[in-house]
């Protein structure tokens, strides 16, 4: 047996990715700041594992790609340079079940975790000052849903696109209103 040290933050987070994991959510990602610790086998391998089964879901647009829709949820959000909310994709207020509303007027980072706002800005001042986005692909927490999230700079300097995506295994996450392939057609390929 094996008797692990860590905060109680590490802890409360590697408890939740693992719970995420279990209903099937891949769109949480643990952030290792801690290195050279016992505790970070862990997290490195939990994250290990969440990136196998995202690739493998990935996989399938190549070789399923309508059946692959239904793992993924991705949405769109335009922010201008104080990253308030310009427009929103039309379908992401109607997944969180909040009114179109309630985004104009708003900053991202109103709707961002605490905990999540500080890699947020870091990964934001690295896009300003490399041009490129960084190799990891980072989750934030928006209005107590995880997401996995890029975000590119408008060519016209105006603001940017977050992407927001999640990756579901359990059915009860699918997006509502994907018809799955006809046997029909299944047989033809």
């Amino acid at each position: 047996m094996k008797n692990f040290t860590c905060s109680l933050e590490r802890w409360r987070n590697y408890n939740e990715s693992m719970l995420e994991l279990a209903k099937g959510n891949l769109s949480k990602k643990l952030i290792i700041n801690n290195l050279n610790d016992d505790f970070e086998g862990l997290e490195a391998l939990l994250n290990w594992i969440n990136d196998e089964w995202r690739q493998r879901v990935l996989h399938m647009t190549f070789t399923k790609p309508s059946e692959s829709q239904k793992f993924i949820n991705h949405f769109e959000i335009i922010l201008n340079n104080e990253l308030y909310i310009k427009d929103t994709d039309e379908l992401f207020p109607q997944f969180m079940n909040i009114d179109y509303e309630l985004t104009d007027g708003h900053k991202i980072t109103d709707f961002i975790r605490p905990s999540d706002q500080r890699s947020f800005s870091e990964y934001l001042n690295y896009l300003k000052t490399n041009g490129s986005a960084a190799v990891e692909t980072p989750s934030i927490t928006v209005l107590n849903v995880p997401f996995l999230y890029s975000i590119k700079k408008l060519g016209s300097k105006s603001g940017y696109i977050l992407n927001l995506f999640q990756i579901h295994l359990d059915k009860k996450y699918f997006r509502k209103g994907i018809r799955p392939e006809s046997a029909e057609i299944v047989k033809l390929e």
